[in-house]
């Protein structure tokens, strides 16, 4: 089902005033959460029972006092980053997230959040309580409701990612409805099954010279110097080149897959397992962040997003037969079928694999439903499933 929920995020262009009042405002967050943090902690240990409510009322009742500086900044910052904190351990108790850390100046992101009836947009503006207008790079491009505004820095830049409540589902139209198979590897990052080999683009690869003189010269600035942060705020814009170029082709490659095609096959890769054989390689290509668009956008072109099981084996599965090689390595680089002689490339017979899949019932039924035990049993005994 469609969710009608979007966000966008939108540089800003503030003055040096408005640049000084964000700084506050970040500076304000990490505080009042890291205050919260251990005011939770200190009241669990002595038996009580915190919640969001009861520290957002205690940090009213003594800010004045305590914390005068906090009126340097909208009231609604604390309270934000109070509520964040209360969703933070309740991710924790439902077990999707571990218990919440204390942010550290310098290493956690620089960001504080807005609900909705602290900003306003008007154009390519956007108004902030207790601050005023701000200049936005581009207007929205989104029609709907703002739900809330995070403002945040990466490098030298500010951001601001708006969340929105759509009025009309975005529905645009595809060019054909074809179907396509996506394996993805290290060598060649993406495979289409229509014999399209693509390589994303590795910036950071190249930068990696630069980077290493940058970083040697950060680690021999004083720390809490002028110096170390000109060189710090020269390493951020570094990682934030690479990081746009990056997004930029993941964004292209992701919007023509999905507006060329109807039928998407992927597979549910283990990114823990590539870390340990790939390691910094993944950083030029994040597979995480591809499947991650794939779905999100597959809603606006209205396409059918089959994630494969993980255990599927695609790449020891032949595309013309089905003949599974089960003792098929990683080094093996071309498959060579020893029952009808097929001989591809190792991704290009994954990614066609993965094509089948979304054709053939009876093999989405095994793999896609997750019964993998069936799937280990087949890949021991080397049986064909195909044909």
């Amino acid at each position: 089902m469609y969710e009608n929920l979007i966000s966008q995020k939108i540089q800003l262009k503030p003055t040096n005033l408005q640049k000084s009042y964000f700084i506050k405002a970040c500076g304000t967050s990490r505080f009042v959460y890291n205050w919260g943090l251990a005011e939770w902690n200190k009241q669990y240990k002595e038996g009580l029972k915190p919640n969001r409510y009861k520290l957002m009322k205690q940090l009213n009742s003594i800010k004045d006092i305590d914390f005068p500086w906090m009126r340097e900044v909208s009231k609604y910052v604390p309270q934000g980053i109070i509520a964040d904190l209360g969703n933070a351990f309740d991710s924790f108790f439902a077990e999707r997230s571990n218990y919440p850390k204390f942010k550290k100046k310098g290493k956690c992101k620089d960001s504080f959040r807005l609900d909705n009836f602290c900003f306003r947009i008007r154009d390519k503006k956007v108004h902030i309580a207790k601050l005023g207008w701000v200049k936005m790079a581009l207007p929205l491009r989104f029609e709907g409701r703002p739900l809330s505004c995070t403002i945040s820095r990466i490098a030298d830049r500010w951001f601001a990612s708006i969340r929105l409540e759509l009025l009309d589902p975005i529905v645009k139209s595809r060019i054909s409805d074809n179907t396509v198979g996506i394996d993805l590897g290290i060598k060649n990052s993406v495979v289409l099954s229509s014999n399209d080999f693509i390589q994303v683009p590795k910036p950071l690869l190249k930068l990696q010279k630069k980077l290493a003189r940058l970083q040697r010269q950060q680690s021999r600035r004083q720390l809490k110097s002028k110096n170390r942060d000109k060189t710090n705020r020269k390493v951020s814009k570094l990682f934030y080149r690479s990081t746009c170029t990056k997004q930029d082709f993941l964004h292209k490659l992701t919007s023509k897959i999905c507006s060329e095609n109807q039928t998407i096959v992927i597979e549910d890769l283990s990114i823990n397992g590539w870390k340990k054989l790939f390691g910094r390689q993944l950083i030029d290509f994040s597979p995480r962040e591809f499947r991650c668009q794939l779905e999100y956008k597959s809603k606006f072109w209205d396409n059918n997003l089959i994630v494969a099981d993980r255990f599927f084996p695609s790449s020891k599965t032949c595309s013309e037969c089905g003949w599974i090689n089960a003792d098929l390595k990683l080094t093996d680089r071309v498959y060579v079928c020893p029952n009808c002689g097929n001989n591809k490339d190792r991704d290009l017979n994954a990614a066609i694999n993965l094509e089948h899949l979304a054709h053939t019932d009876r093999l989405s039924g095994i793999y896609a439903c997750g019964q993998c035990e069936s799937l280990r049993s087949l890949e021991e005994t080397g049986t064909s499933i195909g044909g």
